[in-house]
C-alpha cells in the first residue's frame, strides 16, 4: 500500500513537470499552442528552445541567403537548409515554413523521437529527421553532400562537461571552427547561433574575410541570439556589415546596420570636431541604448546618426537628438532635474524621491552603491542617474561640475 502510494506521488510529480515544461514552450512558441499530443525530451530542451519571434527572423535571413541572385541554378531546385543541432525542434520547423525540405540532425536519440512525433502531428512532413553526431568527420560530410543544403545552420551547446556556461567558438559543441572547412564545402552558407556574450572583435579575427555579417537579435527589448552569416565559396569580406534587429518590429524596419569602419569614422569625427556648447538643463532629452544597441560597439556612430551629443565616451547617453531616436533599441528620457553630483544633491534628491530607479555611469560608484547612498527603494516613475559628462557639456544653473560629474533627474517619455 505504502508502495503504491508512492509510486502514485511520484507519477503525479513526474506529469506536474511534463505539464510545465510544455508550458513554458507553448509561451515561448505560441503557434503550437492547442496542439495535443506534443513531446518534450528534456525540460533543458524547453529553457534553451528559440522562441517564435527569433525563429521567425532567422528563418528569413536563412531563406534570404537561399534564394539571393546568383545562389542557385536557373531551373530552381527546391530550397534546403540542414539544422545540425536540432534540440526541440522549433528552428527547424519554423524553417520548414520557409524552405521546401529540412534536415533536422540530433545526436540524442530521445531528442530525435520527439522532433519526428512533434513533426508530424504538427503537419511538417518536409522535415527529414537523422540521428547523427555534427563533426568534422567523413559521416557528416557524406550527410550533407547527398542533400545539398543551400544553408547549413548550426547552434553549438553552449555548456561544458561540467554544466558551466561557456561563449567562446572553440569551447562550444560542435566546435563551429573546427568544422568550418568542411561546412564550407558543403554549403554556399553557413548561418551559426552563438553565444550573446562572445566578443565581436574576437569572432571577426577568429572567422576572417569569410565572414559576411553578424545579426543581433533583440525581442521584448532583451538582448536574444546573436548570429553569423558565414560564406561557404570563394567570397572575401573586408568586413561584416553588423545589423541590430528588433525581432518583434520588423515589418516597423526596426533594423540599425553599420561596418566597423563606419563607426570608426564616427569616432575620429567626433574627436575632430568636439566643441563647447551642448547643455544640458530641464526638459532635455535624453537617449538610453539598449542592451543589442549597445552590444554592437557602435557608440560614435549612434550620436551621429540621431544628430546627439555623447554626455561622455564612457557614459553611452546620447543628449538633445536632432531626430528621433530609434524607440525598439532603447529609452527616451526627459531631463526634470540637474544637479552636481555630491553628498548634498544626493541627500537632497533623496529626501523628495523616496522610490525610483538608480543607474551610475562613468562615476567611481556602482548603481548598488548609489541606491545604497541614497536610501532608495526601487520603483516609482523616476530614473536617477550620476553620470560623468564630457568638457563640451554644459549644465545650465551649475557651471563646472565638480568632477565633471551630475546628477539627472528623468522620466520616461
Amino acid at each position: 500500500m505504502t508502495r503504491k502510494s508512492h509510486n502514485s506521488g511520484f507519477a503525479d510529480v513526474l506529469a506536474d513537470l511534463k505539464d510545465k515544461t510544455l508550458r513554458k514552450v507553448v509561451s515561448k512558441v505560441p503557434e503550437w499552442e492547442g496542439t495535443a499530443g506534443l513531446q518534450v525530451a528534456a525540460s533543458i530542451n524547453a529553457e534553451q528552445c528559440s522562441g517564435s519571434a527569433t525563429a521567425r527572423y532567422k528563418a528569413a535571413l536563412a531563406l534570404s541567403l537561399a534564394v539571393q541572385p546568383g545562389a542557385r541554378p536557373a531551373k530552381e531546385p527546391p530550397a534546403r537548409i540542414a539544422d545540425l543541432t536540432g534540440g526541440l525542434g522549433v528552428d527547424s520547423w519554423f524553417f520548414s515554413r520557409e524552405f521546401d525540405e529540412v534536415l533536422y540532425c540530433e545526436i540524442q536519440e530521445a531528442y530525435c523521437k520527439a522532433a519526428a512525433h512533434n513533426f508530424k502531428i504538427l503537419g511538417a512532413d518536409n522535415i527529414l529527421v537523422r540521428q547523427h553526431c555534427s563533426a568534422p568527420d567523413q559521416a557528416t560530410k557524406a550527410l550533407l553532400e547527398d542533400f545539398k543544403p543551400d544553408v547549413i545552420f548550426l547552434d553549438p551547446a553552449r555548456r561544458n562537461s561540467s554544466g558551466s556556461k561557456v561563449f567562446r567558438l572553440e569551447d562550444c559543441e560542435p566546435n563551429l571552427l573546427g568544422m568550418l572547412l568542411l561546412l564550407r564545402s558543403c554549403s554556399r552558407w553557413i548561418l551559426a547561433k552563438v553565444s550573446p556574450m562572445a566578443d565581436i572583435a574576437l569572432l571577426t579575427r577568429q572567422l576572417g574575410p569569410c565572414l559576411k555579417e553578424i545579426h543581433i537579435v533583440q525581442s521584448k527589448s532583451e538582448l536574444k541570439e546573436l548570429l553569423l552569416v558565414i560564406s561557404g565559396e570563394k567570397e572575401e569580406y573586408a568586413e561584416p556589415l553588423i545589423t541590430v534587429a528588433d525581432a518583434d518590429n520588423l515589418c516597423e524596419g526596426a533594423v540599425f546596420s553599420f561596418r566597423r569602419s563606419e563607426e570608426e569614422y564616427a569616432a575620429s569625427a567626433r574627436r575632430r570636431h568636439a566643441t563647447e556648447g551642448s547643455t544640458i538643463r530641464e526638459g532635455s532629452i535624453i537617449f538610453e541604448p539598449g542592451p543589442a544597441l549597445a552590444k554592437s560597439g557602435a557608440f560614435n556612430l549612434i550620436a551621429s546618426r540621431i544628430g546627439a551629443t555623447q554626455l561622455d565616451r564612457s557614459t553611452h547617453l546620447y543628449l538633445n537628438p536632432g531626430e528621433e531616436p530609434p524607440r525598439q533599441f532603447g529609452k527616451i528620457w526627459q531631463v526634470i532635474e540637474v544637479q552636481p553630483f555630491g553628498g548634498k544633491s544626493l541627500k537632497d534628491i533623496s529626501r523628495r524621491y523616496s522610490d525610483a530607479e538608480v543607474s551610475a555611469r562613468g562615476i567611481p560608484m556602482t548603481s548598488e552603491e548609489m541606491r545604497r547612498k541614497m536610501g532608495l527603494k526601487s520603483g516609482g516613475g523616476v530614473h536617477i542617474f550620476g553620470v560623468g559628462v564630457s568638457p563640451e557639456i554644459n549644465a545650465e544653473g551649475i557651471g563646472n561640475a565638480k568632477g565633471r560629474m551630475l546628477l539627472l533627474v528623468c522620466r520616461r517619455v
